[in-house]
This record gives C-alpha cells, sequence and structure tokens, in this order.
C-alpha cells in the first residue's frame, strides 16, 4: 500500500486503507481515543436502527460489538486514513441499504428522482488531525474503493463549512466534495445539500495531477504495484504519493515552450515574407505572439 497525499490539498502524508478485520483494531482505538465518538456512537448513526439498551455504558458496548459484527460480515464500509500506523480519520460509504438514516431524510424523499448507488454517511477526523487534510484525504479513499466495488452514482449531503461547528460536520464540508468532482444537486436543508458525482469501474475515482515516486514501487504489496501501474499510465491519481514539481524542472519547462515558440515566430515571420497576402498567416503569427506572452 503506497503512503498517499493529494498534490497542495493535503499533508501530511497519509495512507488510505479499507475497513475490514485486518484494520478493525486501528479504527476501534482510533474511535476509543475520541470516546467512543460523539459519546459512544461507534459510527452506528447512518447503518438502519436496532434496539439499545437505556444504560450508557452497556448501550456504547452493544454498539461496538455491533460495528464490529458488521465489519466481520462486510456489511460496513468506511476508507480509513493513516499516518503512519495510527488511524486518524475515515469517511463511510455503503448502498443505501446499508447507510439508510441519512439526515434531513424527510425533505430528501420529497425530493427524490431516483436512488443512488452509494452513499457518502460518516466523515471523521480524530482530535489533533483536524484541518490537515484527512477529510480530503478519506473521501478520495471512498471514491477509489466504489470504484473498484464497480463504481455507480455517488452521493453525499455536506453543509458548507462556515455554517455549522466542525464537530458536527457529520457529512463533511461542502467545499471538499465539490473540490473532489461533486456537483450540487438539490438542497434538503438551511444548510444541507445533496450532491452526486459518478465513478466509474474500476478506474481512478479522483483525477489529479501527480507525479509518482518510483521509489515507492519496490514497498507496494502486489494489489498496490497493480493501482500504482493503472494510475501512472493514466497520468492522474486520486490519492497516490504526489511529488510537488520542483521549481527549477518548471522553470525549464518555461525555457523550451519559450523557445520552440520562438522557432514558430521565426517560421511564420518568413512565411510571411513570401506570402505577404496571406492573411491566415498573419493570423497564425499573432496567435503565435500572444501565446509567447502568456507563456
Amino acid at each position: 500500500m503506497a503512503r498517499v497525499r493529494l498534490d497542495a490539498m493535503v499533508e501530511p502524508r497519509y495512507t488510505v486503507k479499507a475497513l475490514d478485520q485486518s484494520t478493525w483494531p486501528a479504527f476501534a482505538a482510533l474511535v476509543e481515543r475520541n470516546n467512543g465518538i460523539f459519546g459512544g456512537c461507534w459510527c452506528m448513526g447512518f447503518h438502519p436502527e436496532q434496539p439499545w439498551t437505556d444504560v450508557a455504558q452497556e448501550r456504547v458496548a452493544q454498539k461496538r460489538a455491533a460495528k464490529e459484527q458488521r465489519v466481520r460480515e462486510g456489511k460496513a464500509h468506511a476508507a480509513l486514513v493513516f499516518q503512519r500506523e495510527d488511524c486518524v480519520g475515515w469517511c463511510q460509504f455503503g448502498a443505501p441499504g446499508e447507510v439508510p438514516r441519512i439526515k434531513s431524510r424527510a425533505a430528501y424523499e420529497k425530493g427524490r428522482t431516483t436512488s443512488p448507488d452509494w452513499r457518502i454517511a460518516c466523515c471523521y477526523a480524530g482530535k489533533g488531525h483536524r484541518r490537515q487534510g484527512v477529510a480530503t484525504a478519506a473521501l478520495a479513499g471512498a471514491l477509489d474503493l466504489i470504484a473498484g466495488l464497480g463504481g455507480g452514482t455517488v452521493e453525499g449531503y455536506p453543509e458548507p463549512a462556515g455554517s455549522v461547528p466542525a464537530g458536527f460536520l457529520y457529512n463533511g464540508a461542502l467545499s471538499t466534495y465539490e473540490k473532489l468532482g461533486f456537483s450540487r444537486d438539490r438542497k434538503i436543508g438551511k444548510h444541507r445539500w445533496v450532491v452526486t458525482r459518478v465513478v466509474r469501474p474500476g478506474s481512478p475515482a479522483v483525477r489529479l495531477p501527480i507525479r509518482v515516486r518510483a521509489r515507492y514501487a519496490g514497498r507496494l504489496s502486489q494489489p498496490g504495484k497493480s493501482m500504482l501501474a493503472r494510475l501512472s499510465g493514466a497520468g492522474h491519481a486520486g490519492d497516490v504519493d504526489n511529488e510537488p514539481e520542483s521549481p527549477k524542472s518548471r522553470h525549464e519547462e518555461i525555457r523550451q515552450r519559450i523557445g520552440a515558440t520562438h522557432v514558430r515566430i521565426d517560421e511564420l515571420q518568413a512565411k510571411r515574407r513570401s506570402d505577404a497576402t496571406s492573411a491566415t498567416v498573419s493570423e497564425r503569427l499573432a496567435s503565435a505572439q500572444r501565446h509567447l506572452t502568456a507563456a
């Protein structure tokens, strides 16, 4: 599994893994470090309703056990964000039947004309890791996992970050979704939006320019190598380690472009001298000169 970050968007570098039995201990440790999440939710709030005891301490234990059982049975999906060995956040997702208890449900149903294939449910970043790109990495990772599960239409239900306290952005910030390609569909609350995007099956869900660090290739498992090859071949990626282009290489690229433009201008000027009446050549020369100015 490669270390990941979104170029110019996520710092520091993170690893994104699926929630399953192997990652359950890290997920559980994050929940326990954060008081069970909202006093003991254990990320069960969007799953189907079920009865709990009235005794608070026992109720928390019930929810923990129920969540772990769902993970064992493959009925709980999430992209977990790791910083080194520690899970620092996640993005929960699932089919509508897996996460039916969305916020503003009555307004949502009133305006619904079709059902999505997937829903983004709870987005969470642990204390001490907020405003550091965890939510973006988690949502991007969820989209990539959805692509691997067959893709389809994905819905989210975010709110603008400035409209509610950060601790109550259960579904994440609207700007995060829009940054990752979601479009606004309709409003279902004072601040809450339904946003959608389509994820193609088996393809990188998030398309951002990258330069993949070759030195990570030797550290990857076979699935990781396959993903890296796929992303490298596309020239884009969702959540793969990116190396920012250095100023030196950028300046060299600009210098080469300017040199090529000068050559093109010289060619067009020679052509215009041989055919002074050619309006097409004059137009091309003007276009090349504008390109040089822009470069």
